[in-house]
């Protein structure tokens, strides 16, 4: 370390020493009993540092700083400040006005401390390796920066890593700017804002190979933006919003990354509502997008979500009155858009799901799974390796103007499902030749009804129930199938058949395999048929 006499306040030396032991010694003693000379930083030294007036640093220090005065820079040129293992490295509470910059904090329980202050500025900073020996792990015990009860600051282009709990914790602390900073290796979240942390921007920051989530917003932190990030390789969540304590809500995610984390890129979750999600995107997780746990009214409009090792995006267990709009998901290995579990009355609109899948009979590109009241309209399912469209255990929901093309399986498929309505939907050049149809009722569903729409040139039929009973076909279109038109086969009974059109289906353009009762057929035009 450097000596006393290299140390300057406001970039000129403010104090020499002459190698004269005796005065070295008294000076030495005067820090420990009072402290720090205003406007001097001491250097080589185990006692707090208390600045009051513009100081650079010139040499390392061990042991704590305290900014002690308003508007006050602290500038510690790239010199670290030391701990041992427990305290504050740098504390500005109830401060104004402050900058800190170029300082390197390490080995305390909390790196930098910052309470009931506003207008400041900290930048260039790095804070690491904090933590406290033999106490539990969380909130300041091990955090990199924390931030309570302070408005109006900038932290910009800090680096907090290898810390033991968050590289960043901001609570009841709003309208601050939090840019371009890096959040990396620490043992839990990298960046968490909570209870009360509202109206932030968070910008351009990256949180990477973190313990838990890249970015948390939770506990009632409301109205902050989210803008530009990038949450890469982390134990968690790249960005989670949760409300698992208070409601977290109008906080808006727009154009960040999420890629390759080990749970979802993007979790909303537990009363999270009213927050927006826009141009993000989400590739190689666990689960692209998922919203979850009595979410409600979130938007989710223009992202992407590729190459994801589960769904694209998921909405389940009880998510509700959600709007996807304009979203796209692709080469996600089950479905590229899912709503399970409850997720009831969600919207999906003019949404893109291509190449999802490997081949699952419940993988596609939207899979609506015990839920309802559900509307899926005017999105398009592509070549996915399942099916386009799939309803399971599914009721009331309603399926329109949606076009499923060349997926390996079906275009439509209700699968044990009740009083859906499919109106308006295009299925072509669905399954392989002789097998899966533009659309199927299969498995006892019932009371669904079919209007409008148009199966051709599919593998094997147009459209097929098998086993499904009480349903209505109505002014459908089915030509240039593999198989067959319009099929009722293994005991498919009292449906209605009226008003549909079939022609150049390669063996009939309707049959009815007589295994069933009571199905009417009425006012239908179709070249060649069986049974009817």
């Amino acid at each position: 370390m450097k000596r006393l006499d290299q140390v300057t306040m406001g970039g000129s030396p403010q104090l020499r020493v002459a190698p004269h032991k005796r005065l070295l010694k008294s000076l030495a003693a005067l820090v420990l009993i009072l402290g720090t000379i205003p406007g001097q930083a001491a250097a080589n030294a185990t006692a707090t540092l208390k600045v009051s007036a513009d100081t650079t640093l010139t040499a390392d220090f061990v042991g704590e700083v305290v900014i002690v005065k308003d508007g006050v820079t602290l500038n510690c040129a790239g010199h670290h400040i030391i701990g041992n293992g427990a305290g504050r490295g740098i504390v500005v509470d109830k401060r104004t006005g402050v900058t800190v910059r170029n300082c390197d904090v390490s080995n305390f329980a909390t790196g930098f401390w910052v309470a009931s202050t506003s207008g400041s500025t900290f930048e260039n900073n790095n804070s690491h390796d904090n933590k406290s020996p033999g106490a539990s792990v969380g909130f300041t015990i091990g955090a990199g920066f924390w931030v309570q009860s302070s408005s109006g600051n900038r932290i910009v282009n800090n680096r907090m890593f290898h810390n033991a709990s968050d590289g960043l914790d901001a609570f009841n602390s709003p309208s601050n700017e939090f840019t371009a900073n890096q959040f990396d290796d620490n043992g839990l979240a990298g960046a968490f804002f909570g209870n009360g942390s509202d109206n932030n921007w968070i910008a351009g920051n990256q949180a990477l190979s973190n313990g838990a989530s890249g970015f948390i917003v939770a506990d009632g932190a409301s109205d902050n933006h989210l803008i530009g990030n990038s949450a890469l390789f982390n134990a968690g969540s790249g960005y989670t919003v949760d409300g698992n304590v208070h409601p977290v809500d109008g906080n808006v995610l727009e154009d960040n990354r999420a890629i390759g984390n080990r749970d979802a890129g993007f979790l909303l979750n537990n009363s999270a509502v009213n927050n927006r999600l826009i141009g993000n995107l989400s590739g190689s997780n666990a689960t692209g997008f998922r919203v979850a746990g009595g979410t409600s009214d979130n938007d989710l409009e223009g992202n992407a979500a590729n190459y994801n090792s589960g769904s694209g995006y998921l909405l389940i267990d009880g998510a509700t009155r959600n709007s996807l709009v304009g979203n796209s998901a692709q080469y996600n290995a089950l479905r590229g858009f899912a709503a399970s579990f409850d997720a009831n009355g969600n919207r999906l609109e003019s949404n893109s799901a291509n190449g999802n899948g490997t081949g699952c009979d419940l993988c596609g590109g939207f899979v609506v799974f015990s839920a309802s009241t559900n509307e899926l309209t005017g999105n398009s399912a592509d070549s996915n390796a399942g099916r386009g469209y799939l309803l399971v255990g599914a009721s009331r929901n309603v399926v329109s103007n949606n076009v499923a093309s060349a997926n390996a399986f079906e275009g439509f498929t209700l699968l044990g499902s009740a009083d859906n309505v499919l109106s308006g939907n295009q299925a072509m050049n669905n399954g392989s030749p002789g097998v899966y149809a533009g659309f199927a009722l299969l498995e006892g569903s019932t009371r669904n009804q079919l209007t409008g729409n148009t199966a051709n040139s599919n593998g094997a039929d147009g459209f097929v129930l098998d086993a499904s009973n009480w349903n209505s076909i109505s002014q459908n279109v089915g030509n240039l199938n593999g198989n067959i038109g319009f099929w009722a086969r293994n005991g498919a009974s009292f449906n209605i058949f009226d008003l549909n059109a079939g022609q150049g289906n390669a063996y009939f353009d309707a049959v009815d395999d007589l295994t069933g009762t009571d199905n009417m057929w009425t006012n239908n035009t179709f070249g060649t048929t069986q049974g009817i």
